[in-house]
């Protein structure tokens, strides 16, 4: 790997600049993916807290290849769905891994939707509002999120002290 030498008073100097950015990287990290949790389960208990559900019909919409790291390649399945409302139509859609979409493949597959009363544009699929509306399941994002945030804020910074940048060796003063 590539390092840079520095001299050792000035790579102090970095490392202390690197420990207060990257505490700024992690609390603006952390905090955002703090309110996508929250915003998740707001959304899904305000569905949840006056809701029709439907069982409607999937549709495999196409197959999508996804190109991973050393050349691996996986299928995802893009699937849609239909259901109708206070008159309307409304048309949803999900993407799943090729090992979670047998269950949608199956002839006559069907979900539940569930939708709120007041306002059926605001829907999702049953298990995925249940899954997000759980307080346990939000403490557990959050736990994971805000853990996440300080383990890649802290590697980010050993990176950079420890191995992109690195102090110069003192040279030993010449013996007499």
């Amino acid at each position: 790997m590539i390092s840079f030498k520095m001299a050792p008073e000035n790579h102090a100097k970095l490392s202390r600049l690197s420990k207060k950015f990257f505490m700024v990287v992690f609390v603006v990290g952390a905090a955002l993916l703090a309110y996508k949790g929250v915003e998740s389960y707001r959304y899904a208990n305000s569905i949840l807290a006056d809701h029709t559900v439907v069982t409607v019909p999937v549709v495999l919409v196409d197959v999508s290849e996804e190109r991973g790291r050393k050349g691996r390649t996986r299928n995802m399945y893009n699937f849609g769905y239909v259901f109708e409302a206070d008159g309307r139509e409304y048309e949803g859609s999900f993407t799943t891994s090729e090992s979670n979409a047998d269950p949608y493949l199956a002839d006559l597959a069907t979900i539940d939707v569930a939708y709120t009363n007041a306002d059926p544009s605001r829907f999702d699929r049953l298990e995925r509002l249940q899954g997000q509306a759980g307080f346990g399941s939000l403490m557990m994002r959050l736990l994971v999120a805000i853990s996440g945030a300080a383990l890649l804020a802290g590697l980010m910074h050993l990176l950079l002290v420890a191995k992109l940048i690195v102090p110069r060796p003192v040279e030993a003063a010449p013996a007499a």
